[in-house]
């Protein structure tokens, strides 16, 4: 009996010492993790510094958009051309400003030492599809427009590493040739130009319009750790072979990168490699009904604002609004918030997600202290210039 207690006994502690082990060593790799995450957070922190610090010593400042609706404006590393007939509301169906050329997917150039120094760094990889401009047509006056095809995203990674290295390789940072303005990245670049969206999500609320912000995931590879609007996103196909979505390429884009981060609908993560033959089967999912009904009901309202290159990753990144009508919805959305991996707090205390007034000072504030994702301030700069708010 007595031995058969001590039996007993040493399995109950083993068992608990395994426990305690696994919890530890949970422990111990989240630390690491976040150490990683704050570490790549302070190397862009420091590209994006050193960017504008070299366009205005080499007198293209100019070149850089500037924020218009803060007290003390901000520059940001992103090549703009105000010139560029790019703004517009989006007809969902239609292929507004891209459109996909071609859905098989192109091996373009990728270094996997750079890919495993990010996955070492604590980045989430995998070589998913991404759309990339194989012809852009920019004229003088007329419409702007980008005939895309797809790329492995191993390619944007590894571009993403080229131009910091580009920018950075001297004692001096010194602006490449081909970067000296918008209209030169876009016919000179030698590199991939993969396509982004940063959309600004604005609704109705009985407290007026509000704005969705997020805390940046430590396992993104992009704006790791800072505040950004939500969804930020890579573009991808939605044309699958000769069959193509109902919706236009943004509005497509948009509402795939809505479900998934909005309701962590984690099959959508890696949609874009999916063997389904038909691209709207991420609108089957019963979660989309949502969303997609306030588009088709006009009750969500998306509108190009603007675009622009970012000089941290390589990426023509368009900034889009997305205006909720319906107060009933948010209500919804907030009960139903389930944010996606890309999202998450530092701390217990804080909501990987959450909603915040889009004429109140905590917006403003985050972007001048530099807290929040540079992209996600061109979006939101434009979403406040169309909302008519000034500096």
């Amino acid at each position: 009996m007595k031995d058969a207690l001590l039996l007993i006994l040493g399995a109950v502690l083993g068992v608990t010492m395994d426990r305690a082990w696994d919890a530890s060593g949970g422990r111990i790799k989240r630390l690491r993790s976040k150490r990683r995450a704050a570490k790549r957070q302070n190397q862009e922190d420091s590209l994006r510094s050193a960017i504008v610090e070299a366009y205005s010593a080499s007198g293209l400042g100019d070149e850089l958009y500037v924020t218009k609706t803060f007290h003390a404006p901000v520059q940001l590393p992103i090549l703009h051309d105000p010139t560029l007939a790019v703004m517009g509301t989006l007809d969902g169906a239609a292929d507004h400003f891209v459109s996909v050329a071609e859905s098989r997917r192109v091996e373009l150039p990728a270094d996997m030492r750079v890919i495993d120094a990010m996955k070492r760094a604590g980045a989430e990889l995998w070589d998913g599809n991404v759309l990339y401009a194989k012809d852009v047509s920019a004229p003088p006056a007329g419409p702007f427009h980008i005939r895309a095809g797809v790329c492995n995203y191993y390619a944007y990674v590894t571009e993403k590493e080229t131009i910091r290295r580009d920018l950075t390789q001297r004692k001096q940072l010194k602006v490449p040739s081909d970067l000296r303005n918008l209209r030169t990245a876009l016919a000179t670049r030698r590199g991939p130009l993969t396509l982004a969206g940063s959309a600004i999500c604005v609704f109705e609320s009985a407290r007026g319009p509000e704005v969705a912000i997020q805390r940046r995931s430590s396992s993104v590879v992009s704006a790791t750790g800072l505040l950004g609007v939500i969804p930020l996103f890579g573009l991808e196909s939605n044309l699958d072979g000769t069959t193509r979505s109902r919706f236009g390429t943004l509005a497509y884009n948009f509402l795939k990168e809505f479900m998934e981060e909005f309701y962590g609908i984690e099959e959508l993560t890696r949609a874009a490699s999916s063997s389904k033959l038909h691209p709207d089967w991420i609108f089957d999912i019963p979660k989309a009904n949502g969303v997609v009904g306030e588009m088709n009901s006009r009750r969500l309202r998306l509108t190009v604002l603007d675009v622009g290159f970012d000089l941290r990753d390589a990426s023509l990144t368009f900034a889009l609004l997305a205006q909720f009508d319906s107060p009933a919805f948010l209500d919804r959305l907030k009960l139903d918030l389930s944010p996606g991996s890309e999202s998450e707090g530092r701390s217990a205390a804080e909501k990987p997600v959450r909603f915040v007034p889009l004429h109140g000072a905590e917006l403003a504030a985050a972007a001048m202290s530099g807290e929040m994702d540079s992209s996600s301030i061109f979006a939101l700069d434009l979403a406040r210039v169309h909302y008519g708010m000034k500096g």
